[in-house]
């Protein structure tokens, strides 16, 4: 918690440009490619002083030329991944934004370019989520939204006349 990290170049990232995930203790909630497995089951665990505990992040002025996924940020049901602020980023990548079980994000001036835009922006789970100034290349999908435990995602700056369809909602959004 509370950690500043600006000024940062990044080329060819083989993995997330910028990653917050959980679950690298815990079973991952998505299969691995192959893997075969029952359709997942959302279990709250106790929070004790083993559960990680992500939050007060702030990264700005990132640019990163190349990477898998552009960011990706995943807590854990039972304890969101929280305050966290990504301002001033460029990034060219294979895929968009994923934000899972997070709150109190903020993302503005977004600079993305990327290929696989089926959603562009997803959303599974999250709470006080802001994006401001959002500039993109296109997008099939813009945002798909899932999950019964979402609230106050909002918009501002963000040109929507650019993707085919504009929002998805599942799994009770």
């Amino acid at each position: 918690e509370k950690i500043f990290v600006k000024n940062i170049n990044m080329k060819d990232i083989v993995g997330e440009a910028i990653l917050f995930d959980m679950y690298y203790a815990a079973v991952d909630p998505v299969p691995l490619t192959g893997e075969k497995r029952d359709a997942p089951k959302i279990q709250l665990l106790p929070v004790t002083e083993e559960t990680p505990v992500f939050r007060d992040f702030h990264i700005s002025n990132v640019v990163c030329d190349g990477a898998s996924k552009a960011v990706f940020i995943r807590g854990l049901p039972e304890l969101s991944i929280s305050n966290i602020t990504l301002a001033d980023l460029s990034i060219k990548a294979h895929e968009g934004i994923d934000i899972q079980e997070a709150k109190n994000v903020s993302l503005t001036n977004v600079n993305l370019i990327a290929k696989e835009v089926n959603p562009l922006i997803n959303i599974q789970n999250g709470n006080d989520i802001s994006f401001k100034n959002i500039n993109y290349n296109n997008a099939q999908l813009l945002f798909r939204i899932s999950g019964d435990r979402n609230s106050n995602i909002k918009t501002v700056g963000l040109d929507a006349s650019k993707a085919k369809v504009k929002t998805e909602f599942l799994a009770g959004a």
